[in-house]
């Protein structure tokens, strides 16, 4: 069966209004405060009883989306801060916990298992119990424990033989810190849990005859685990607790300041200083100019005079007499102290661009693709280790309590530092 499609010219609404007028008097006849701002859904269901032209999704989310109301009153999901994860640097330091069950019975009467997993070298721990009431979970642990050691943090659910006070004073007993995962997120305890989907698997996979025998098969199983390279750190468990595996583990910290403290001249706070090339400013347009300073904070003059002072002692800036003059501003940083900012908007309208192109992050990322070992280096204030041409440093001036000041180095805020410090 086929159905015939009406033309845009022939359609007509279910009031049998032509198709030009029907969106003309969708607005009168179709009041939104009426459905409570509900959404474009029904917004269409509404417009759609009475009307109908080409297009008439695409008019209701733009009339949905230009309501002042919904924007006004709409819930704004915010963003959680970025926040730095736990280094862990010691073996068994920092353990993940779990449950699994309850599984079919075993001949010896076993239905669950606790599980274990080391955040440092992925070294897993599997143990049959008969019940999970708090004492079986806790002599099972101390089990672990008295081969392992004591960790110092132990991360599970919210699962009820875990939180009881019970269980509680036994860790704090033992000096170890006891942290929940969140309700309803098993992602936050995500490598103990993968551990169980792949313990469970193999499991099964090995009593398909022998469905009550899944217990005598746990060694076996965590043998494999710990025998087979980790996809994480690329080393098997057993090659990271051992003595042939110390060596990729984290330096302890005092070696670390050791090896700083060998280089001082390449590892310090100072930014350094290139003679491989300088940086130019070109402009279209040389007519020199001079903006207007803005108010500053009173009690911020204390903290922006300072900063000057250190840029003319460190040499990144001098006095000037140039003819241009730019405005500088201050930026409260979280730790209550400023950033001196420089308004160059109207130098760099008038700076010619420079069309360096800039590696986006996924080219960047993709050149990691089978790497083990991975460095990160920082700059020291990078753009003022360029020198700035000498007759680019003139359009640089900006106007401080103390005179006009202009750079000597490559300033922040500009267009084409970011093509500039990327070139070879």
């Amino acid at each position: 069966m086929t159905r015939a499609q009406k033309t845009a010219e022939e359609r007509v609404n279910n009031q049998g209004t032509p198709v030009n007028k029907s969106k003309q008097n969708s607005d009168s006849v179709v009041n939104f405060d009426a459905i409570g701002h509900m959404g474009i859904s029904p917004m269409k269901k509404g417009i759609c009883s009475r009307f109908t032209w080409m297009g008439i999704m695409q008019d209701t989310i733009r009339f949905v989306k230009s309501c002042i109301t919904c924007q006004k009153h709409c819930n704004k999901l915010s963003r959680l801060p970025v926040q730095q994860a736990d280094i862990v640097d010691k073996p068994f330091d920092k353990v993940a916990i779990d449950i699994v069950g309850p599984l079919t019975v075993t001949d010896n009467k076993c239905r669950y298992i606790l599980t274990l997993v080391d955040t440092a070298t992925r070294w897993p721990e599997a143990v049959p119990l008969r019940d999970i009431r708090t004492t079986d979970v806790a002599s099972a642990l101390f089990n672990i424990f008295s081969r392992l050691g004591l960790p110092k943090q132990i991360l599970s659910d919210n699962g009820q033989q875990l939180v009881l006070k019970a269980m509680l004073e036994v860790m704090e007993m033992m000096g170890i810190e006891g942290r929940l995962s969140k309700p309803y997120h098993a992602q936050s305890n995500g490598m103990v849990e993968r551990f169980n989907g792949t313990l469970k698997n193999m499991l099964h996979k090995l009593t398909v005859d022998k469905p009550h025998t899944w217990d005598k098969l746990i060694p076996a199983v965590l043998f494999t685990f710990r025998e087979i390279p980790n996809t994480t750190k690329g080393y098997p468990p057993f090659a990271l607790i051992c003595d042939a595996g110390q060596k990729v583990l984290p330096q302890p910290a005092e070696q670390n300041k050791t090896l700083l403290q060998g280089f001082p001249d390449t590892l310090s706070d100072l930014p350094g200083r290139t003679q491989r090339i300088e940086y130019t400013i070109r402009l279209v347009d040389d007519t020199p100019f001079r903006i207007k300073q803005y108010p500053l904070p009173v009690h911020a003059t204390a903290s922006i005079d300072a900063e000057i002072d250190n840029m003319l002692s460190s040499g990144i800036i001098r006095r000037s007499s140039s003819p241009y003059a730019s405005p500088i501003t201050v930026v409260m940083k979280k730790d209550k102290t400023i950033r001196l900012c420089i308004d160059v908007r109207r130098l760099n309208r008038i700076t010619d661009f420079d069309a360096e192109p800039i590696p986006t992050l996924d080219e960047l990322v993709s050149k990691l693709n089978g790497a083990r070992y991975f460095t990160k280096c920082d700059f020291t204030k990078g753009y003022w280790q360029i020198p700035l041409a000498e007759e680019s440093k003139t359009y640089t001036a900006f106007q401080t309590s103390k005179g006009r000041m202009e750079f000597n180095f490559m300033p922040f805020g500009y267009p084409q530092p970011p093509a500039h410090f990327k070139q070879p």
